[in-house]
């Protein structure tokens, strides 16, 4: 994915749907385990300390999506349904 938004930036295009779709469905698969770990045993707090770095790998993720669109902005307009995050 960091290779696309490179590409993408270089020749200032938005970078392809289809390399997303992947992504996000790992980070929802992971999510999905931590959150599970997160509600018994005794790694609790691990899974969820875990789970938070995973929604801010995301948030990283999702700041990277929007730098290679046309007029991206510093939040001051809402985000594109497309955007995961």
């Amino acid at each position: 994915m960091l290779d696309e938004v490179a590409t993408a930036l270089s020749e200032g295009r938005r970078i392809d749907p289809a390399v997303l779709t992947p992504v996000r469905a790992r980070v929802d698969e992971e999510l999905a385990v931590l959150s599970v770990a997160a509600t018994s045993g005794a790694r609790q707090l691990t899974a969820r300390a875990a789970a938070a770095r995973v929604r801010s790998l995301a948030g990283q993720l999702r700041a990277a999506v929007e730098t290679s669109r046309a007029g991206a902005t510093e939040g001051r307009g809402g985000e594109e349904p497309d955007v995961y995050g």
